[in-house]
């Protein structure tokens, strides 16, 4: 799960799906809430990736930066950030 749809070509080279939690460049609604939490309850999702200019207010809330300066160690480290996610 990702605070927005930052990561579509990362995402369909290693076979992940992205759900996003902001739509239409906005913050849900307590409505839409709800049914992240739903989804994320039916799909095991234990974090939610966000970029360091977006919003975290949650503990479960890892940093990706998809605008990072050194694109290639970025790569890396997401690759390593969301693999460790899994364990």
């Amino acid at each position: 799960m990702v605070f927005h749809l930052s990561w579509g070509y990362f995402a369909q080279q290693y076979h992940l799906k992205q759900i996003a939690v902001e739509k239409k460049s906005k913050t849900p609604k307590p409505r839409g809430l709800v049914a992240l939490i739903k989804l994320s309850k039916n799909h095991n999702i234990k974090v939610i990736f966000v970029s360091p200019q977006f919003s975290q207010g949650a503990d479960n809330v890892i940093n990706i930066d998809f605008l990072a300066y050194d694109y290639e160690n970025n790569l890396r480290n997401t690759a390593k950030v969301i693999f460790n996610s899994y364990k």
